[in-house]
């Protein structure tokens, strides 16, 4: 795991590098290179001024949010989620384009299309994480959380929420501009999986969409305050700076166990105790302890603890670096590899397809039959009549895409349908 790759300074030449500063200056450079070359290639029509809202939105991002984002001292963190998805989206757009030229459809398409389907698929996936776990991104006033929801660089997109955004967009275009639509959905389908293996990767650097414990040689272990380790802690898989926390009858925080030869039992905690402060604050609860502890920095990591009957607080300082999650399955990375195996088969499938949509059909079926059995490696998703809810839209779209695939081998019983979307 690597969730900051690099940070990017606040200041540079002696310049303010975000807010009304240099980024902000590279940016609008950017935008009057696109806006230039749009106007020149299809005038100054609705096309064109699409672009405007959204540059409109990262131009306001850049000057009022990133500032708030910087961390004191370090500057602007890079993620590892953020660059993979990044990379994702060059690598597909890289694909689509050179399958677009064998199609005989022009580029311009293309760059378009992934501007709207990229846009679009960010913030649906975004919108169902947010949905889905929205207890998480209350914060005591209204600008905090809007921060919180679009701090989209530390990870929390659902793919089929982008799923579902990033269609709405492709239909949308694709009727606009009267383009084939299946024709179009098959030079997609293996790139948004190209995105989505290396999108998974950085799902790895972060932490999130893990696996379930296993004991096997390639499991992996995350550090400190990770998701699969926040999880773990939770439920008791792992002790927390020695020890454990529970309620007891009146719903107060006590000792559930302590760690044998751990710091915490030196200072003399021992189960069954009840604990009154927590980090100098009062312990109202067992989930308020938890998430004191799991706060403390890494560059004070001492834990202080006061529990009922005892005369003085007890104290430790603790190692981070030991403090790591159950040995569990890196989802992340069999996600990964099962996105690019159905890449090449979908590659594959290309010269032997009798009609367009195909290549779409054969993605709508086997991908979500791989995220299915995916699924049952997570640990990170609760299940609803015994399914996970990406289980229950993965039954969904195998049988769309079954019955897409039925309907273009009927329809190409008929004749060669190619072309004709």
């Amino acid at each position: 795991m690597r969730s900051v790759l690099i940070y990017l300074p606040e200041q540079l030449f002696g310049l303010p590098f975000f807010g009304f500063g240099l980024f902000l200056a590279a940016w609008l450079v950017v935008c009057a290179i696109v806006l230039v070359v749009s106007v020149r290639r299809h005038g100054w029509n609705a096309e064109t001024q699409g672009f405007l809202p959204v540059m409109a939105l990262v131009a306001a991002v850049i000057v009022f949010v990133m500032p708030k984002m910087s961390e004191p001292g370090l500057g602007l963190p890079i993620r590892g989620y953020g660059v993979m998805m990044l990379a994702g989206i060059v690598a597909g757009v890289g694909l689509s384009l050179r399958r677009a030229r064998e199609r005989g459809i022009d580029p311009e398409h293309i760059y378009s299309l992934a501007f709207w389907m990229v846009a679009c698929g960010i913030v649906g996936a975004r919108a169902y994480f947010v949905i889905k776990e929205w207890s998480n991104f209350q914060r005591p006033t209204l600008t905090e959380t809007l921060l919180a929801i679009i701090n989209i660089p530390e990870g929390g997109l659902v793919v089929y929420g982008s799923l579902v955004g990033g269609v709405l967009a492709f239909v949308a275009y694709t009727l606009r501009h009267r383009l084939s639509m299946l024709s179009v959905a098959d030079i997609v389908a293996p790139s948004m999986m190209v995105g989505l293996a290396l999108g998974r990767i950085g799902c790895f650097l972060n932490g999130c969409c893990y696996g379930g414990e296993c004991d096997w040689p390639w499991a992996v272990r995350f550090p400190w305050q990770s998701p699969p380790h926040i999880q773990h802690v939770r439920t008791g898989l792992v002790y927390l700076h020695g020890i454990k926390i529970a309620a007891d009858e009146h719903d107060k925080p006590i000792v559930k166990e302590v760690a044998v030869d751990s710091l915490a039992a030196a200072q003399g905690l021992a189960a069954g105790q009840r604990i009154l402060m927590v980090q100098g604050m009062p312990a109202t609860s067992a989930r308020f302890v938890e998430d004191a502890l799991l706060s403390i920095p890494a560059n004070e990591p001492q834990v202080t603890i006061v529990t009922e009957g005892a005369t003085e607080p007890r104290r430790w300082t603790l190692s981070l670096a030991h403090e790591l999650s159950r040995p569990i399955h890196p989802a992340q990375l069999y996600a990964a590899i099962g996105a690019l195996l159905v890449v090449v088969l979908l590659l594959a499938w290309e010269p032997y397809r009798r009609a367009d949509g195909e290549v779409f059909a054969m993605f709508l079926v086997v991908y979500p039959a791989l995220r299915f059995v995916e699924e049952m490696l997570r640990r990170d998703e609760p299940e609803y009549g015994g399914l996970k809810i990406a289980q229950w839209i993965s039954v969904a779209l195998i049988a769309g895409g079954a019955a897409l695939w039925g309907w273009l081998r009927r329809r190409s019983g008929d004749g060669d349908v190619r072309g004709r979307g």
